[in-house]
């Protein structure tokens, strides 16, 4: 794109959160380019200039830039589309567009690329991804934070002049980096801001930083926030105050039944760059982001704490409940229990939020001696029927979940409740969605939730006299399934029927000897097993269609993996001893992408198949690149390093023998490889600095030499298994 020798017509679109420098990294490009083309137009704020002046005003300034002569005759958008078709046809220009945020913009300005000439090159920022991820656009880009270095030197140019600073400020530097999560806009406007002002100040600022974005910062934000209709809003305002760092699937089940709208409004804020969700599954929002939003809840209530519905901040909450006041607006609320406030509802009439729906509570103090607290604290911690979500943590005292009105619950988390008495009235909750206990002594056997038909996750984890989970083979709709840590069970019964389960962990239970029931879970994408000492067996996996990840792990008994995987991605077996068969060999294992093996002194690798080629891979063939149909090969071990390995070429006349050589290569730098030998020597640290791959170079029968090239992830061989 930058070279702009090129005679195709060619777009490139540049998408991220406001502040992030989409505009500056569009014009380094721009200006690159400009000495290439003789007609150029940079057209900035096509938001901004089309809502007051028209979109009318830009195509004016587009067709008076290209034929460098004054051009105000277009008075609607059709006759200026009309125009720019007619008269800027057959020209090679380049055209920046900055802060698009309607497809019509798109349309009335550059239409599409038939409309210039051959070599025509367009630049386009927007915050919306949509706008980009188009078919016309040829190299779509989303622009992110910086990293810590760019972001100190960024600062430090604004605020000293110079790109590190003076010794005296290295601590405040780093803070106000890590304060502004790298984006560009913030840093240099601290930065500006700074400069002649005494210390004391520099820290005043920092400390209101860390609150509310400055207002320049806050006012860029605002534009995309301002773009959403009221439902997204909320969903907005709810992960700022509340849901970032969780589950995705806690803020779907929680809003799940509401007039929200919770996978639709997701979906528009992250393609806004206003949120993003993590491979782990977790809510992330910009630091600045995240302040803008608590600000506007700050700012509707008008600064009036007893109409504010997400308290937040815990030392807030906790006067406004101590206050008696505003407590009935509170929809959202992460309490932690400090002595002075559990006495406080030990001892006085507490007002009971009536739109609470997503309550966490947490208590501070471990040990809790409940002696000291009055019977009545449990009656003033009731909660109202409109309570979807809560998240009971650390509460030493007898409770009862019957004293809560539950009839609406949608997530249960209960952790460390050791006086907990009736788990099993939670039999009744239908509406129940994801259930988690953690840590609960008094749970000996797993309720009946026959009748929480829409329970999709169970979490049960460090429950030590749990004896038995037989009812978890009625739950049809569950899809995640997580035991940890349960040394009493000794069996799990029969999963056949989990049919929608898509992962399940099995972790930690040391007396478990037996896994059964694979045959309906056709859906199961992961499956993670670790520190299960006398599980000897597992059933075949044969029917995991769309198994993506296995995770094995000490399980020091277990002998055989049986089945055949044709999706697995991932691949990691560890400290399994006894381990001397992985899977069927005719395994294709064609789309992994991580094989991690270690400390099985048993395992005999001969029997893994690493790879096999279909027509759509690409092959090197004496460098030349070519394609080439169900080719194999697998990695040398210990005992048959000595000796080349097997290829095998499959044609019309049969396989064709071969001598068979592996090397590990670095992709950042194809020339450069290692051979199994160098791999061993090599530290995980070195072996983590890049993305490796796995190539195989045979020697055929008719004098030709074939180096095929295995794109994984990330490959950890340790020593022991060679």
């Amino acid at each position: 794109m930058v070279c702009g020798d090129s005679e195709d017509i060619q777009i490139v679109g540049i998408h991220g959160m406001g502040g992030v420098g989409k505009t500056t990294l569009a014009k380094i490009i721009y200006n690159q380019l400009s000495h290439c083309f003789e007609d150029c137009c940079f057209l900035s704020n096509v938001r901004e200039t089309s809502q007051l002046k028209g979109i009318e005003c830009l195509q004016n300034q587009l067709i008076s830039d290209i034929l460098k002569k004054k051009w105000s005759k277009i008075s609607n958008v059709e006759e200026g589309m009309k125009i720019i078709k007619e008269r800027l046809c057959g020209k090679k220009v380049l055209v920046l567009l900055d802060d698009v945020d309607q497809m019509n913009h798109w349309d009335a300005l550059i239409g599409k690329p038939a409309w210039f000439g051959l070599g025509s090159r367009s630049i386009i920022t927007s915050r919306n991804r949509d706008i980009v991820d188009v078919p016309e656009v040829c190299y779509p880009y989303e622009l992110v934070s910086m990293n810590f270095n760019q972001s100190l030197q960024l600062f430090c140019k604004h605020a000293f002049g110079r790109d590190y600073p003076s010794d005296d400020y290295v601590a405040f530097s780093t803070e106000v980096v890590k304060t502004t999560g790298g984006l560009p806009l913030a840093l240099e406007a601290i930065g500006k801001l700074l400069p002649r002002r005494r210390k004391e100040v520099w820290d005043v600022i920092l400390k209101k930083l860390k609150q509310v974005p400055l207002n320049e910062v806050k006012g860029k934000l605002s534009i995309s926030y301002n773009a959403l209709d009221d439902r997204q809003k909320h969903i907005f305002l709810n992960i700022a105050c509340f849901f970032t760092g969780f589950d995705l699937r806690i803020m779907l089940h929680s809003c799940k039944d509401s007039d929200l709208f919770p996978e639709e409004g997701l979906e528009v804020l992250q393609k806004m760059s206003l949120i993003k969700i993590s491979k782990d599954n977790k809510l992330w929002m910009h630091d600045q982001l995240r302040g803008l939003g608590r600000d506007i809840v700050h700012r509707e209530c008008n600064e009036e704490r007893e109409k504010q519905t997400h308290p937040w901040n815990h030392e807030e909450s906790s006067e406004m409940v101590m206050e008696t006041k505003g407590t009935k607006k509170f929809e959202a609320l992460c309490q932690k229990f400090d002595p002075q406030l559990l006495h406080y509802f030990a001892t006085k009439e507490v007002e009971r939020p009536s739109n609470l729906r997503y309550p966490e509570v947490r208590v501070f103090q471990e040990n809790w001696p409940s002696d000291d607290l009055p019977a009545n604290l449990q009656n003033n911690l009731l909660m109202r029927s409109k309570m979807r979500w809560l998240s009971w943590h650390h509460f030493p005292l007898e409770v009862k979940i019957t004293s809560f009105s539950m009839m609406n619950i949608v997530i249960l988390h209960l952790v460390d409740c050791p006086n907990l008495i009736d788990v099993q009235s939670i039999e009744g909750l239908a509406s129940l969605r994801i259930l988690k206990l953690i840590e609960i002594p008094l749970l000996e056997r797993f309720p009946d939730l026959s009748n929480s038909k829409k329970l999709n996750e169970l979490h049960l984890g460090h429950c030590h006299n749990l004896i038995e989970v037989q009812s978890i083979e009625g739950m049809g709709n569950l899809r995640t399934l997580k035991l940890i840590e349960i040394p009493q069970l000794k069996r799990l019964p029969d999963l056949s029927n989990l049919k929608n389960l898509t992962e399940l962990q099995l972790r930690y239970c040391h007396n478990l000897t037996e896994i059964k029931g694979f045959e309906g879970s056709e859906n199961l994408m992961i499956l993670k097993l670790g520190e299960l000492p006398l599980l000897e067996r597992l059933p075949n996996l044969s029917n995991l269609k769309k198994l993506a990840q296995l995770d094995i792990r000490r399980c020091h008994n277990l002998v055989k993996i049986q089945g055949r995987l044709e999706s697995l991605e991932d691949l990691c077996i560890q400290g399994c001893r006894s381990l001397d068969e992985v899977l069927d060999p005719a395994s294709s294992f064609k789309k992994l992408r991580s094989l991690r093996i270690h400390d099985c002194e048993k395992l005999n690798l001969d029997r893994i198949w690493v790879s096999k080629f279909e027509a759509s891979d690409i092959v090197y063939e004496n460098s030349t690149l070519t394609l080439i149909n169900n080719l194999w090969w697998r990695i040398g071990t210990r005992k048959s390093r000595s000796k080349p390995g097997s290829y095998h070429n499959v044609t019309d006349n049969g396989p064709q023998e071969s001598k068979l050589t592996c090397e590990l290569v670095f992709l950042g730098n194809p020339t450069k490889k290692f051979d199994l030998e160098d791999v061993l020597r090599a530290s995980k640290q070195e072996l983590r600095k890049g993305t490796f791959g796995m190539t195989c170079k045979a020697d055929l029968e008719d004098g030709t030499t074939t180096v095929i090239l295995k794109m994984l992830e990330n490959v950890f061989l340790s020593a022991e298994d060679f």
